[in-house]
């Protein structure tokens, strides 16, 4: 199923603004859309966390229809910051 690209841009400026709210400041933005004509790819810090190519979300036969975005992009964005969170210089 694919996405309209006024949704993603409605949900990566929902999270963006949210993180921004935090208190959190950074130069460059956290959530990113990008768009080349037939894939879209969304990216948390410079990393790619869903692409329309590569559908990571679950997929639930008995609604024929895969897990929202929004839920799907905040769990990767979670996972992501855990990881980090572990790195020790």
């Amino acid at each position: 199923m694919m996405i309209e690209i006024d949704k993603l841009c409605e949900v990566v400026e929902k999270i963006n603004n949210e993180i921004y709210d935090l208190g959190l400041e950074l130069n460059s933005p956290y959530m990113e859309l990008h768009f080349n004509g037939w894939a879209e790819i969304i990216k948390f810090l410079g990393e790619v966390i869903w692409s329309s190519e590569d559908e990571g979300r679950e997929y639930f036969y008995s609604i024929d229809n895969y897990e929202p975005i929004e839920g799907y992009l905040r769990r990767e964005v979670n996972k992501l910051l855990i990881e980090l969170k572990d790195i020790v210089l």
